[in-house]
């Protein structure tokens, strides 16, 4: 059942993190994942990857005279009784893994590694001690890995006391976003199919300035009342890998110089490699508006939407990226009928563009496409750019006027 959250494609995982106190089963649930990564899984429709595991302990593998002694898959190379930080650098720089996995991080050099690891966009499973996230969040070493979101996926295993069944700890798991828990084999199936949401979990929270702010936006089809002071752009591509991601973060970067900023990417982890701490990522668009709610003293937010689109209005722009090559622009003319009743009211961006601005009115007669800003090839390494502070200009940002 786990496996369902953690597959994604037919090559691709979420990163992963097992937080677990002793003895609640977290080393059989990773050896179990890395056999089903390694061999591959039908039901997901998984191909099956290369896996590397840095077994420091030799409790997953249990490898005797260099043989494993547990299954952990065909494809699964063991480096065994080696500290992880420098297991990790090794299977870097020699065995090309699609997926690396490890027991028990918890040093300042383990984390390093995996950030390395993360940067080389390899997949990341790995397990940590601790008895709830917030007890994670109060080790520094490890903090960061939870507020910078560099794990798609929390699974949380627990002990059955009652401390893990009462309000207080329910409380903390759903104020931090998290929604989806069960205490049997049950419930997990059931979360498979069906993700919790707010409403699911609403009973067991207790009252608190931020869950009454929620509890009133909830059923609201426009949520805006609650941000009216919050300038929230949102970005999408009308043709594929348009660069929504690397422009938001463009944005953010640039908007931090004025104002106090978020950026949020939907259903992707693309804005991990930028490494900025004023980025988080969301699962899908009712997350968004759960976190939009708790965010306290910010101006302005960017949110990459990928596929989602803006039901409940929470945005007060919209962007849309079009690359204009000659074989994009064709793909998006073929598909021109599912944007043709708000065609004229979108804010048409041109991404990466090589015409000059002479240049767009012939275009716009071309394409029957109004354009509201053509954007020339940037670099995202540079903190400030001209064009990029223009279009925040044009979207309303005046601050960015400064230098």
């Amino acid at each position: 059942k786990v496996m369902d959250h953690i597959i994604k494609g037919s090559t691709k995982i979420n990163n992963t993190i097992i937080i677990s106190p002793p003895q609640c089963g977290k080393t059989t649930l990773l050896r179990d994942i890395v056999r089903n990564l390694s061999n591959g899984n039908e039901k997901f429709k998984f191909e099956g990857v290369k896996v590397a595991l840095i077994d420091e302990r030799n409790e997953i593998a249990g490898s005797y005279l260099g043989v494993s002694q547990m299954d952990v898959g065909i494809r699964t190379d063991i480096i065994e009784t080696c500290p992880k930080d420098i297991g990790i650098m090794m299977v870097l720089r020699s065995m090309s893994p699609n997926v690396i996995v490890t027991d028990e991080i918890g040093t300042e050099k383990d984390i390093k590694a995996l950030y390395t690891a993360l940067n080389g966009g390899v997949g990341l499973i790995t397990t940590v001690h601790g008895d709830s996230i917030e007890d994670i969040k109060n080790r520094k070493e490890l903090k960061n890995l939870l507020d910078e979101e560099l794990f798609k996926k929390v699974i949380l295993l627990l002990s059955d006391s009652a401390y893990c069944n009462s309000k207080e700890f329910l409380t903390q798991l759903s104020n931090n976003g998290y929604y989806n828990f069960t205490s049997n084999s049950q419930g997990v199936s059931f979360l498979v199919n069906r993700s919790n949401t707010y409403e699911d979990v609403k009973k067991y929270i207790q009252t608190t300035t931020f869950i009454s702010e929620l509890n009133s936006s909830i059923g609201s089809t426009n949520i805006q009342t609650k941000t009216n002071n919050i300038k929230i752009i949102g970005i999408k591509n009308l043709s594929e890998g348009a660069g929504s991601t690397t422009l938001m973060q463009q944005m953010v970067k640039q908007l931090a110089f004025n104002y106090k900023v978020k950026g949020i990417e939907l259903n992707g982890f693309d804005a991990i490699y930028f490494r900025r701490s004023d980025i988080i990522f969301c699962n899908d668009y009712t997350e968004a508006e759960t976190k939009i709610q708790g965010l306290k003293g910010i101006d302005a937010i960017i949110i990459d939407l990928n596929e989602f689109e803006d039901k409940n209005k929470i945005c007060t722009d919209i962007i849309y990226l079009l690359e204009p090559g000659i074989i994009r622009i064709s793909k998006f003319i073929k598909n021109i009928n599912k944007y043709k009743d708000k065609l004229n009211d979108m804010k048409i961006v041109l991404n990466r563009s090589a015409l000059k601005d002479e240049e767009i009115n012939y275009f716009e007669k071309e394409t029957g496409l109004n354009i509201y800003y053509n954007l020339t090839n940037f670099d995202d390494k540079k903190d400030r750019l001209l064009s990029i502070d223009r279009l925040l200009i044009k979207l309303g940002f005046n601050k960015q006027q400064k230098i």
